[in-house]
Parts: C-alpha cells; sequence; structure tokens
C-alpha cells in the first residue's frame, strides 16, 4: 500500500503510521529519512506526528505522546481545540499542576481546576483563577463532586450558586 506512493515524505508517513497503528517497528526500516526510521524504531519520538497524513492523525498522535511523556508543549502542537483540551487537563491532573489549566479554552479551565482541587484535596485551588467566573464554576464542580453543598456558598455570582443549589435538591 505505501510504497506505491510516490512522494518519498507521504510514503515515510504512511509506514510510520502503520507501524504505530499495529506496533510493527519492522515497517519502520522501510521509512527512507534516517531521522524518522530511527524515531518509529523507538516509537517514542513526536517528530512522527508530523508525518501523518490527517490532522485527526497528527493530533491523536501528539495527545498519545504527550500522555506517553506527560509533556504539556506537546499538546500545544494539537490543533483541535477539544483535543487540545484533553491533553492538558490530562497533564495537568497527572503533574498535578494547576497553571496548565490556563492553557485550556475557557469553557473547560474551571473543570480542571476543580478536577485537580478534588484530586488533590486542596478546594484552595479553586481561589487561583483569574476571572471570578472561573472561580464560582470551579466551587460548583467541586460541591457537585463532592455532594457538598456548603461549597456552594462560597460562590459569589447568585446565578451560578442557585445552579449549584438546584443541583443539591436533584441527588
Amino acid at each position: 500500500m505505501c510504497s506505491k506512493i510516490g512522494d518519498s515524505s507521504i510514503r515515510d508517513g504512511c509506514y510510520a503510521e502503520i507501524a504505530m497503528a499495529t506496533n510493527k517497528t519492522e515497517l519502520c526500516s522501510k521509512i527512507k529519512n534516517d531521522k524518522f526510521r530511527i524515531s518509529c524504531m523507538n516509537g517514542k519520538s513526536a517528530d512522527l506526528c508530523d508525518h501523518m497524513s490527517t490532522m485527526d492523525l497528527k493530533d491523536l498522535c501528539f495527545l498519545n505522546k504527550a500522555r506517553e511523556s506527560l509533556d504539556d508543549n506537546l499538546c500545544e502542537y494539537i490543533k483541535i481545540t477539544e483535543e487540545k483540551d484533553a491533553c492538558f487537563f490530562y497533564v495537568a491532573r497527572n503533574k498535578k499542576d494547576v497553571h496548565l489549566c490556563a492553557k485550556m479554552s475557557e469553557e473547560n479551565v474551571a473543570d480542571c481546576y476543580s478536577g485537580i482541587a478534588l484530586l488533590t484535596e486542596n478546594f484552595d485551588i479553586c481561589n487561583s483563577p483569574q476571572t471570578l467566573s472561573i472561580r464560582d464554576k470551579c466551587y460548583k464542580g467541586l460541591a457537585m463532586d463532592t455532594k457538598n453543598y456548603e461549597i456552594c456558598d462560597k460562590i459569589i455570582d447568585k446565578n451560578i450558586q442557585d445552579e449549584c443549589r438546584n443541583n443539591e435538591d436533584d441527588d
């Protein structure tokens, strides 16, 4: 299949994709570019990700490499926002590093903060975000996850506090 591709860099990418997907490193020997052949054989280098044929495959490759290495810098190469956020969230939780939450899109930042606060049992982490909205959503997430609705009292925004309290009735 790959052998029929004329362009050598696309052909190399094809072999790398199949080798990574199937765990058949013997396919790496067919890659002409020395650097990528070695990376393929090692199976660790994110350099291979740039040779994936589609953006989805590149994103998935960078996501997997970031998860393996807990290297948040690899998350920066991911183009799809949801995948990039998932990458930062995974690395942030595993490193217990709330600073990585700030690299996520706004709609997911609060979940990142509350996730790490819950994981570390340090609820003061919700005071870290720069905006009150994220802070309040962090506390709401904690209240819902722990079923401790007294945490809702820390929420300043009345609407978010009401949403938090309404969840108490659902439980």
